[in-house]
């Protein structure tokens, strides 16, 4: 009876001993939010395919802010600066990133070198970020991959665009006929500008000389890219950024872009107002302001022709849309964080 008591003590303490079973663990939070994350990204793909890239942006911002830069896939990265591109103030966030991405892989990649060809011709809007030591690595990122394009395919290339022999000797004559015209167009221009400043001068007096006149100048983008194909003076700021420069050289705007109603009065709006020419008769002084506003209008036609002329000229093509790369083609990635709330516009 004793023995009998004592073993079933013994096993009773056994049991009491033995470690509880632990507790079963819900199926993996990371496992659900990387499938989250893999439905966002498809879903914003799905809306690029659609053109919805307003609502295409906001998935692929939490899925692209979820994922660390060394680990990002191309898909992820080109759609994000396809994005990126579409909203100029994101633009030089999509040069960082393609660089970023590009460092890293050396093969060559077309779409990529378009992508962010586009990225500096959208860029080039903003004369004060061809500074940054960000734009000057995009432009040698650029130019090398472009040129070895190029060499691996035995072809050239024209912005996006690929040209045989032919067409590249038939772009680079209409390139070089270009430079002559605007040249001689130039001479027309300064010469212009100096008769619109005598006439000033004899209106006004000395102290009315307008300011010194320089032709507006491309971009270093646009001299760097189409010094890739003609040696020369460069005429090739097509940017709209381009546009207004030309036209702030206007006197008087005449519908062409902003100017003042004379350039020599601007000069001096601060100063106070002084008679010059006083001794001049009535009729003089008619006859001078009409010197003026004929010089005036003799600058503005010469300046409105440059820019006929810079508008015509042969100009690559840089799409600021692209088609989107499917995430199919990406290795699985490994996203650490909740996705958050799904986005508000897209379905």
């Amino acid at each position: 009876m004793v023995r009998s008591l004592s073993l079933v003590l013994l096993l009773g303490c056994s049991f009491a001993a033995a470690p509880s079973a632990p507790p079963v663990q819900p199926t993996t939070t990371r496992t659900a939010i990387r499938t989250d994350y893999r439905t966002l990204e498809l879903q914003s793909y799905q809306l690029m395919l659609a053109k919805k890239f307003a609502e295409a942006r906001q998935p692929l911002d939490v899925v692209y802010n979820a994922t660390r830069a060394d680990v990002r896939t191309r898909a992820l990265v080109l759609n994000h600066a396809i994005l990126d591109l579409g909203r100029p103030v994101f633009v030089m966030r999509a040069l960082k990133d393609l660089l970023s991405y590009l460092a890293a892989h050396s093969e060559e990649d077309e779409l990529a070198t378009n992508v962010l060809g586009s990225c500096l011709d959208v860029a080039s809007a903003k004369p004060e970020l061809q500074q940054s030591e960000l734009w000057k690595a995009g432009i040698a990122e650029w130019q090398k991959r472009d040129s070895a394009l190029e060499t691996a395919h035995g072809q050239h290339r024209w912005g996006t665009k690929w040209l045989t022999d032919q067409e590249f000797a038939d772009l680079k004559a209409k390139l070089e006929e270009s430079n002559k015209v605007m040249e001689v167009q130039d001479g027309r221009v300064k010469e212009a500008y100096k008769q619109l400043d005598d006439a000033v001068i004899r209106r006004n007096g000395a102290d009315a000389k307008l300011p010194p006149f320089e032709l507006p100048q491309a971009s270093s983008w646009h001299q760097v890219f189409h010094g890739h194909w003609v040696d020369g003076p460069g005429y090739h700021d097509h940017t709209v950024s381009g546009v207004y420069r030309q036209g702030a050289y206007f006197i008087g705007g005449g519908g062409y872009g902003p100017g003042t109603e004379d350039a020599a009065v601007a000069v001096r709006e601060d100063a106070p107002p002084i008679e010059l020419n006083a001794s001049a008769s009535a009729e003089e002084k008619e006859q001078l302001n009409k010197a003026v506003k004929k010089a005036k209008y003799e600058f503005n036609d010469q300046m409105k022709r440059r820019y006929e002329l810079l508008r015509a000229r042969p100009t690559p093509v840089w799409p600021t849309q692209y088609p989107p790369v499917s995430p199919f083609e990406a290795t699985t990635q490994p996203y650490s964080k909740s996705p958050g709330p799904t986005t508000k516009g897209a379905r």
